[in-house]
């Protein structure tokens, strides 16, 4: 978040966040709670902007962590495509574009891109 941020500093670009919990198997219960709660076992992130320049008209990042991530993991190794996103978390993300480019921002997996926020 602190390399998303300083992305906007840098650039003045706009970007768009989505991030969330994924729950997969058994996860584990959140110790001490006086009610229960259900830990995901991983979070997402996809990092999206607009960019005419680009030949699909936006430039997308998206990274999957597991809960046990070490806080200091190098994000660079999380990088995947917004499909794995969906296929993990349930979710259909772009579903309002036509399907063809859909599935062509969602098989993307810019490493250009992502290297901003993977420093």
């Amino acid at each position: 978040e602190d390399n998303i941020r300083a992305y906007i500093g840098e650039t003045g670009e706009a970007v768009y966040v989505m991030t969330g919990p994924v729950y997969e198997g058994e996860s584990m219960e959140l110790p001490g709670a006086d009610e229960p709660h259900r830990v995901p076992t991983g979070y997402w992130k996809i990092v999206a902007n607009d960019r005419a320049d680009q030949p699909l008209g936006v430039r997308v990042a998206a990274f999957y962590f597991d809960q046990d991530t070490e806080r200091d993991a190098e994000l660079k190794n999380h990088l995947v495509d917004i499909d794995e996103v969906e296929r993990r978390s349930g979710l259909d993300f772009f579903y309002e574009l036509a399907s063809g480019l859909e599935d062509k921002i969602e098989q993307q997996k810019d490493d250009r891109f992502a290297r901003h926020f993977t420093k």
